[in-house]
């Protein structure tokens, strides 16, 4: 397939608008706490990046399936799809009962030890009390997405998302506050509304493809739940992005902790530039996406020579949206941080974080592009690797301005900006570089 554009774009364009309506979701966790209490919008920013340190575990795994889900893709050797999907969903499931129960016996021990303020410990145990019973949704989910991403039907993905986001908003509204007749449950309301909505959105994932999708095509109608040798193969792939999306998240999370030592204030503001601030991202992470699956099909299809080509046009078109969408929220940051809470004080002492959030995206325009990249040709262990020394300068840069200086938090915020620096440089010179072709079969 030749990858213009106009195809670029209609690939990209479902999976950012999953990834923003997943990304509003957690806004709306924000927005409906932020109306509870500061300590609950802290605590709820902790809880759901430890919550997220877990999910990585699954959807590391589940990158990997896809990436050889979409080799087979691109050589056309469509039934063996299925297997892929069956035997990573088997594996996934596993892995989140596991999890669980590791969860339920050791988590609140461990963050009794990292979290300051009591009153921030108890609402963070509260929520993943509950919240971690989403891992056995999401382990259906990433392997959906997985899947339709592989075979660039990614417009499952919004509809899915679309579903997802009216259920978590109903229930948020129910649960945390108490209507319809049901309690009030705070911050436990915004964990149980999760959990629900990402079931809901596994049923819609399930009836697509009954009804939309060639499932015969594409193998699902031979169960593969046993299948040692190729579990091997995934894991092959997909052990290293798991660690890579684990070390990504610890990494973020450890940041959390950083600043909750400076005061449950500057966690709040953080929670929030994690959610307001971040909104850009999902236009990165749209097309870092599609970079991933257009490489690897392009890989399958045994037309090597095109990939750079082809991740240059991507970066162009992800530097084009992401520019404008910048300066909107630049311009905007008052009326975007209002939505979050009504506290005038917190919302001052924002802005200055929030801009240099803003200003750490301009190292992802082609970094994450060409990141994706490198895992997409298989090299996730080298992928694993980059993912390792962004981390160790960034941890370096906050344990030397949080936790030595105590600096004010917008220059703290500048450990993203060394983070994203060090993705482009590194990616970019792998992928330009070539070797990685001469690996591939």
């Amino acid at each position: 397939m030749y990858y213009d554009f106009k195809s670029i774009f209609k690939v990209t364009l479902p999976i950012f608008i999953s990834i923003l309506i997943s990304q509003i979701i957690g806004i709306t966790d924000v927005i409906f706490l932020g109306r509870v209490s500061t300590v609950a919008v802290g605590a709820s920013g902790l809880g759901a990046t430890c919550f997220f340190a877990l999910f990585v575990i699954i959807s590391g795994f589940a990158f990997g399936a896809q990436i050889m889900m979409s080799h087979r893709n691109g050589e056309q050797n469509y039934t063996k799809i299925g297997a892929v999907f069956y035997q990573g969903l088997f594996f996934l499931l596993m892995v989140s009962l596991i999890l669980i129960g590791l969860s339920k016996f050791f988590l609140a021990q461990i963050l009794r030890h990292l979290i300051a303020s009591n009153d921030v410990l108890h609402a963070t145990v509260s929520y993943l009390n509950w919240r971690i019973f989403g891992l056995i949704a999401t382990s259906f989910i990433v392997m959906f997405r997985s899947f339709f991403v592989s075979i660039a039907q990614t417009s499952a993905l919004q509809i899915s998302s679309v579903f997802m986001l009216v259920s978590n908003i109903f229930l948020n509204y129910v649960l945390i506050f108490g209507h319809f007749g049901f309690s009030a449950h705070g911050i436990q309301g915004a964990a149980i509304a999760s959990v629900i909505s990402e079931t809901i959105a596994v049923l819609t994932y399930f009836f697509y493809l009954l009804f939309q999708t060639d499932y015969i095509k594409y193998g699902f109608n031979r169960f593969v739940w046993r299948h040692f040798s190729l579990l091997k193969s995934i894991l092959r792939i997909s052990v290293w992005t798991t660690l890579q999306q684990f070390v990504s998240v610890v990494t973020w999370f450890l940041f959390f902790i950083a600043v909750e030592h400076l005061g449950e204030t500057e966690l709040a503001i953080s929670n929030i530039l994690k959610n307001s601030a971040g909104i850009p991202w999902t236009v990165v992470l749209a097309f870092g996406i599609t970079a991933s699956t257009v490489t690897g099909n392009l890989i399958g299809e045994n037309k090597i020579s095109e990939i750079i080509p082809a991740n240059k046009k991507i970066i162009r078109l992800n530097a084009f949206v992401l520019i404008f969408l910048l300066i909107v929220f630049a311009l905007f940051y008052y009326p975007i941080l209002r939505l979050y809470t009504n506290d005038s004080n917190l919302i001052t002492q924002s802005v200055y974080p929030y801009m240099t959030a803003l200003l750490c995206y301009f190292p992802l325009f082609s970094g994450f592009i060409w990141f994706q990249s490198v895992s997409a040709t298989g090299h996730t262990k080298y992928a694993m690797f980059i993912e390792f020394v962004s981390m160790i300068l960034y941890l370096a840069f906050v344990g030397i301005v949080v936790l030595i200086l105590k600096m004010p938090l917008y220059i703290c915020m500048f450990s993203d900006g060394v983070y994203n620096l060090v993705i482009y440089i590194m990616s970019r010179k792998f992928m330009l570089s070539l070797k990685w072709a001469q690996h591939i079969k």
